[in-house]
């Protein structure tokens, strides 16, 4: 959420940056096309183990030249483009009725969204930083209990091995 990034920041640089809004804007005008990004990733993932190799096939030998063709129309009906569309519109249809706080917390994909927005946003905003100097400034920053801590620190160690 824009407002726990500008939480996260420490008061000198909140003054850096003047207002509030001149952070989290630029965060949200790009929330709506964010969104339509998660429902497409959501839908493909959800479909994700029905397109590799179909169980049917993968985990013991079929012989059966009429239960190879079902289970091959079974995997291709359910990679139909068309199904796929239609999922992933239901799906932006049901993102566009949530708050702005629940469309974030359930579409946006946090890490592509901090390197994509986050990150130029603060660069141009702030000094020109890395992706892994904001989330170790961001991390030391938080006021948070220890095990809280630990756990962002963890994270933060994941992020730049990755």
């Amino acid at each position: 959420m824009p407002n726990e990034l500008w939480n996260a920041l420490p008061e000198a640089k909140q003054k850096q940056i003047g207002k509030e809004a001149n952070l989290t804007e630029p965060l949200l005008q790009v929330l709506p096309a964010w969104v339509k990004h998660g429902a497409m990733w959501r839908t493909l993932r959800e479909r994700y183990h029905d397109a590799r190799l179909p169980d049917g096939l993968e985990d013991k030998p079929v012989t059966d030249d009429v239960e190879i063709r079902k289970i091959l129309k079974d995997w291709h009906d359910n990679l139909d483009p068309d199904r796929i569309i239609g999922d992933y519109e239901q799906r932006f249809h049901d993102a566009q009725n949530l708050s702005q706080e629940q469309q974030f917390r359930a579409y946006i994909h946090g890490a592509k969204f901090f390197d994509a927005v986050v990150v130029p946003t603060l660069n141009k905003l702030l000094a020109q930083s890395s992706r892994e100097k904001w989330l170790q400034q961001l991390s030391e920053d938080l006021q948070s209990p220890d095990d809280i801590k630990a756990f962002l620190d963890e994270i933060y160690e994941i992020a730049v091995r990755k």
